[in-house]
């Protein structure tokens, strides 16, 4: 809005220079200066009333751009919420299942172990030792497995989410550029 003040104002010394040039050459005919005056006049008003819509043309084009990408920003992190639920959901149902098989391992084991404590307790001492051992190791390597998984996919899930971040800025970056020149360029073309 600065620029258009000051392009009025330019175009202002211009007429009154012109209109003291003109009263110069021309002081025997000053209806004739007058007619040029006008026309000078109704020439500035028609450039003044380009540059007015111009001016709103850019705005209306800009602040269609700004919604367009605050929609494909929702959009886009919506893709990724439903898409972080699913896996979470995914490692959940894993989770379960993984449980559920260590749950009938340990009851087929129980199911040996009071078997064989029919027969021998010696047995049973040495068997329930080494299958509550076995176990410990198996749960101890699921849940290492288990907690490598789940870093694996949360630290990939932040690296998709950085990705998108970054990538949604250097969007908005080139469209706030591209805002930029086309404000600056189209004025000096115009006047150009």
């Amino acid at each position: 809005m600065e620029s258009l003040i000051y392009i009025l104002i330019g175009l202002s010394i211009v007429i009154i220079i012109l209109q003291i040039i003109f009263r110069a050459k021309n002081q025997g005919d000053p209806e004739e200066v007058a007619q040029k005056v006008e026309a000078l006049n109704t020439s500035l008003t028609r450039i003044e009333n380009n540059l007015k819509e111009d001016f709103r043309l850019n705005r209306d084009e800009s602040s269609k751009l700004a919604k367009e990408n605050r929609d494909e920003l929702n959009v886009t992190l919506k893709g990724f919420k439903a898409e972080l639920m699913s896996t979470l959901k995914d490692i959940t149902e894993q989770n379960l299942k993984a449980l559920e098989k260590m749950n009938q391992e340990v009851q087929e084991r129980l199911k040996e172990l009071t078997l064989q404590a029919k027969n021998d307790n010696t047995q049973i001492r040495d068997s329930l030792t080494k299958a509550f051992k076995e176990f410990g190791d198996n749960f101890d390597k699921n849940v290492k497995s288990f907690n490598d998984l789940q870093r694996e996919k949360f630290s990939q899930m932040e690296k998709n989410q950085e990705d998108l971040v970054k990538g949604t800025e250097e969007k908005l970056e080139k469209i706030r550029i591209t805002v930029e020149e086309k404000l600056e360029k189209t004025p000096s073309e115009r006047l150009g």
